[in-house]
């Protein structure tokens, strides 16, 4: 019935993240669109696996909310969209173990 799928609706909105806090990306809804930017500049936006985690979790809200219709991914900074894996993190894991 149109009421119950009405609610349905609702409940899936409400559990979706609005403006959420994270550390090495930003996240903003607005007007059905997700923006997702990469914010490690520092580090030309090289992605590890905390950021990987956090994206991930971004894009999962992302395609759970109805009202989101488009993501649109980019970099912080003036030099990089993003350097691909971050080697220095991952040399870094590799040393400390």
């Amino acid at each position: 019935d149109h009421r119950d799928l009405h609610l349905s609706l609702r409940r899936q909105r409400q559990m979706c993240i609005r403006d959420r806090s994270y550390k090495f990306i930003n996240y903003v809804k607005k007007n059905k669109i997700a923006y997702i930017t990469i914010n490690r500049p520092e580090r030309m936006n090289a992605l590890h696996a905390p950021a990987n985690e956090e994206m991930t979790d971004a894009f999962n809200d992302f395609n759970k909310d109805p009202d989101t219709w488009i993501a649109i991914l980019t970099g912080k900074g003036p030099k990089s969209f993003s350097a691909g894996n971050d080697l220095k993190y991952t040399n870094e894991q590799y040393q400390s173990s």
